[in-house]
This record gives C-alpha cells, sequence and structure tokens, in this order.
C-alpha cells in the first residue's frame, strides 16, 4: 500500500519530485535492487544486513546471538538497580557480569510518582502533596476504592482466556489513514525521538480488610523492566522511550474496564496526560486482552489516545505465552501506525501494506516455523514479527519497512500536533518554551532553532538538509537561502 499524498505537489523540479517520491514509498517498496538481499528470504539476517553485530546495541531480531545483549538475569538487576537509585536505597546486589552502573544500566531521571488522593480520601487519611502534572479526581466513589462494598461484591468479571493477546481491531478503510501533505512527508528527516510515556496502574481495592494487597499493584521495577524490553525492541527504529510518570489508581470498575466501555472512556478522560506526542499506557485487568489507537485517531478523540495494557502481559506476568514484554512492543506498533501482519490476508501482495513483510492468510499461534498461510505469494509467514500473534519467546523483529512507516506516521500525526497542542501537563515537552532533552528544531521546532522564526516551524518547499544538517537534526541552516 503506498502512501496517498493530499496536497497537489506543484512543479518545484525533479529533486523534490524524487524526494516525495522516496518517501512516499519508503513503507511499500517491492523491488529488490542488484546486490540487494531478499528480506523475505529464508537466510536473510538484517543485523547482517544492517552491520548491528557490535556495533553496542542489543538487537533480539538477529538469526544470530548479538554480542551487545545482555543476559536476562542482568536485565533484571538494571531494573533493581534503578528502582533503588531512584529511592535513594543502597545498590543492590547484583549476579557476577552484570553492572550496578545506573548510567550503564540507562536509569535517566526519576520518574514523578503519583499518589493515590481516592485512596486516602476514603480511608481517612491525610491528603498527601500532588506533584505538578499528576491528575486529581474531582469526586472519589468510595464504594470503588474500598473493599466490601456492595458495588464491588456484586461486579460482574469479564470472561478471560482469550486466544487474541491483541484486541486492537483493524481500520475497516485501511487507505485513508495514510493521508499525509507534502509539507509533513518532507519533514520526517532521519533523527531520533524520546517519546515520553506515562504509565498508569489501575489496581482493584483488597479483596477484604484482611488481605491487602490490592489485584493488579504492578511494581514499579517491573515498569523498569518492560521499558527495557521495549527500547530493545525498538533500538533500531526511531524511537525511544522514557518512563516520565506512574500515577497509581484504585478503581475496580476502572481495573476491570471493558473496550470502548464507559469505564474506559472515563479512566482516560480523568488520567490522560500530555499531547499526541506523549505516550499513555494503562496497565489493567485485561480480560480480553490488550488493545491501542491509531495515530490518526487523535485529532477526533485526543484523550482516548493511548494502550490498554493488560497487567497479565507484563514482564513475569501470568499469561504464560506473553509474559516477556512484547505485548506492549506490538501495542506500540499500532499506536505508531502499523497493522497486524495478516491484515489483508493473501487477497494483496503485502498482509500489512509493505513489501517486506510476507504474505499471511491469518494470525499466527505459538512459534509455528515454516509455516506457509499464502504458498502462491513469496516467503513464509512472519511469525517472527512483533505485529503477528506468536508467542513472546518467537517475537523479535520490525522490518525495513515497518520501521520507515512508524517515522511517517509519528511525524504526520503526532509530531506536528505536538507543536501546535504542546504538551499539556506531564512537566515538559514540546511546547514548554525549553528546548531540552532530545529535542531539536526538527522534532520540536517551536521551543528550538531558527527554523521556527526563518520557516514558520517548517522548511519551506525547496529548502532541504545537508549531510551534517540531516545527522544532527538541526535543518534550519539552509533557511536563508530558500
Amino acid at each position: 500500500m503506498g502512501i496517498t499524498i493530499s496536497t497537489v505537489i506543484a512543479p518545484r523540479g525533479r529533486r523534490l519530485a524524487a524526494l516525495v517520491a522516496l518517501l512516499a514509498a519508503a513503507a511499500c517498496e517491492t523491488s529488490i535492487g542488484p546486490g540487494q538481499s531478499d528480506p523475505l528470504s529464508e537466510a536473510y539476517d538484517p543485523c547482517a544486513e544492517s552491520n548491528w553485530y557490535g556495533d553496542g546495541e542489543c538487537d533480539v531480531g538477529c538469526a544470530e546471538p548479538d554480542p551487545d545483549c545482555m543476559p536476562e538475569e542482568c536485565d533484571d538487576a538494571c531494573a533493581d538497580v534503578c528502582d533503588a537509585t531512584w529511592s535513594g536505597e543502597a545498590a543492590p546486589e547484583v549476579p557476577a557480569g552484570c553492572t550496578a552502573d545506573p548510567v550503564a544500566c540507562d536509569c535517566g531521571e526519576p520518574p514523578v510518582e503519583c499518589p493515590d488522593i481516592c485512596e486516602a480520601q476514603c480511608s481517612g487519611l491525610a491528603l498527601p502533596a500532588v506533584p505538578d502534572g499528576c491528575p486529581v479526581m474531582d469526586a472519589c466513589d468510595c464504594t470503588q476504592v474500598l473493599p466490601g462494598s456492595a458495588v464491588s461484591e456484586s461486579l460482574e468479571l469479564p470472561a478471560s482466556g482469550s486466544d487474541a493477546p491483541c484486541a486492537t481491531a483493524d481500520p475497516a478503510e485501511a487507505t485513508s489513514d495514510a493521508r499525509l501533505s507534502v509539507s509533513e512527508i518532507l519533514s520526517a528527516v532521519r533523527h531520533r525521538r524520546s517519546i515520553p510515556l506515562i504509565m498508569h496502574v489501575l489496581r482493584a481495592p483488597p479483596i477484604s480488610r484482611y488481605y491487602t494487597e490490592k489485584p493488579g499493584n504492578v511494581p514499579r521495577r517491573v515498569l523498569i523492566k518492560q521499558m527495557r524490553v521495549l527500547n530493545r525492541a525498538y533500538a533500531h527504529s526511531n524511537f525511544k522511550f522514557k518512563l516520565k510518570m506512574i500515577t497509581r489508581t484504585t478503581n475496580k470498575s476502572w481495573y476491570y474496564a471493558n473496550k470502548d466501555s464507559s469505564d474506559e472512556g472515563a479512566l482516560k478522560r480523568t488520567l490522560h496526560r500530555g499531547g499526541p506526542g506523549t505516550l499513555n499506557v494503562y496497565t489493567f485487568y485485561g480480560g480480553i486482552g490488550s488493545w491501542a489507537t491509531f495515530p490518526w485517531n487523535v485529532v477526533a478523540h485526543p484523550k482516548s489516545d493511548g494502550v490498554m495494557l493488560s497487567y497479565r502481559e507484563l514482564p513475569g506476568g501470568e499469561v504464560a505465552r506473553y509474559n516477556r514484554g512484547h505485548i506492549l512492543v506490538h501495542e506500540i506498533g499500532h499506536w505508531l501506525g502499523l497493522y497486524h501482519t495478516f491484515m489483508f490476508g493473501c487477497s494483496r501482495n503485502q498482509s500489512d501494506g509493505l513489501g517486506d513483510t510476507a504474505a499471511e492468510a491469518s494470525a499466527a499461534y505459538g512459534c509455528k516455523v515454516g509455516r506457509d498461510s499464502c504458498p502462491d505469494q513469496r516467503g513464509n509467514d512472519p511469525i517472527h514479527n512483533y505485529m503477528d500473534y506468536s508467542d513472546d519467546s518467537c517475537t523479535n523483529q520490525f522490518t525495513r519497512g515497518q520501521r520507515s512507516r512508524m517515522k511517517l506516521m509519528a511525524t504526520g500525526w503526532r509530531d506536528a500536533s505536538a507543536q501546535a497542542a504542546g504538551d499539556e501537563g506531564g512537566g515538559g515537552g514540546c511546547g514548554d518554551s525549553v528546548c531540552d532533552g532530545d529535542e531539536t528544531d526538527s522534532t520540536c521546532p517551536v521551543d528550538c532553532g531558527c527554523a521556527a522564526v526563518s520557516c514558520n516551524g517548517i522548511a519551506p518547499i525547496g529548502c532541504y538538509c545537508d549531510t551534517t544538517c540531516a545527522e544532527t537534526g538541526d535543518c534550519c541552516a539552509d533557511a536563508d537561502s530558500c
């Protein structure tokens, strides 16, 4: 599936036309040039093809083990190191060969911790201080917060055990999502974008006053480990995710929310933070699995934007086949514009609209190596792709076309919208009048660089970045010549 451009391109030379064609085709390349490897062949190794072995970043989509990857026990150890560092506690002991260095573990800044105001209010405790940007409930329903109430006792729980780990519905009109203007496509320059991620931990009240554990109360170390899994999976994309805030809310109805229910709407309206460029993840029970919104939905429904993630599908969760953290990788793929690998079945040459994803008739479960549900099409089913339904132990890769599509979709719907709206709360970000963190004049021209002045936030048609500017993300150097 190509990218439909909604703006008429005025004749401005072959260079512009070639650039637009290149960017528009980045997500649907189907031909194999001389000397290129076939991404659908059984022998294709994306890590060897891109020289990723030994480059200092852990890659999980390689045909061979990547020497840059730490053992899983070191990944767990780093989660403990970060947790202790942020809490001001002594560094924990780590297994031999692992590091206790917060910098090496990429701990970064500690996330803002938001207290559960309703829990304090309903229990008659003193109200805690609320850091800036944290959500505050307008009214607390104590029947949903305290154990033993008639409402919570009679609540009918959703059925669990669905075979599908992802309840995200593929859009009925799969071509209407790709309508980007020429200026939006031209602004998709090469840069690494840091996405602030807010974890909203939804939990149920204790079963009784004698059993004080709150179902769904995910420990911070598990959230940290999930972030490490996430950034490892997206290591060679244009995205890095930073845990900026953790909220905890005790509400039984919200904890057991169903898809498209009034409870889902209420919890998102209350807890959602930031603009289109901020990722809100809500951990909850998830009887039917997890789901996400697509980027083109954010304009009409900004508060609904985000991922509903079953806490049972977090690292170490109850769902044995999906408890390595790959479900959030999958759902964020939707959030950045990817479809399921089997969306179009065998009816088209590309099952998800991308030329380097093999056609697939239906979702794959388990890890059925060699499965070929579209024998008339080139390549076996992409069972190792994050956007299929294979077990977490089997999924380990995005294709080059998928990475290109995510960059293009984020630029069209999340960067541009975020520059206009800014981050509403959450402590800074694009639109806060401060150029900081990973922001550049490409990712946040409203805060950074001369492009905001010289080019009204975006380089005009005919203005191009030279090699140096493309590397740094600073593409306003040519603005005066446009």
